[in-house]
């Protein structure tokens, strides 16, 4: 027997890891320096054009993943849903 998915539930999961995981790969970055900026720029052949993040961009990527997050997880629970009826 299936059970139904709580989309309220889903989506507040899909929030907390988008967040978490958007949280740990920001501090990894910022905890290996310039080099990050520089492997980076080299894999995306932008040599002239280095990439500048702050903590204020840190705090707006948190918050849009965890808001696109939340719509992911709440898209997959209603999916999930309506298949289950079919």
């Amino acid at each position: 027997m299936t059970e139904k998915l709580n989309e309220k539930a889903a989506a507040i999961a899909g929030a907390i890891t988008t967040g978490v995981l958007h949280f740990l790969m920001g501090i990894f970055f910022f905890g290996i320096g310039g080099s990050g900026t520089g492997m980076y720029n080299m894999m995306m052949y932008l040599p002239t054009n280095p990439i500048q993040i702050g903590f204020t961009q840190f705090i707006y990527g948190t918050i849009v993943a965890l808001i696109i997050g939340a719509i992911i997880g709440l898209v997959v629970a209603v999916s999930y849903n309506w298949a289950l009826k079919k």
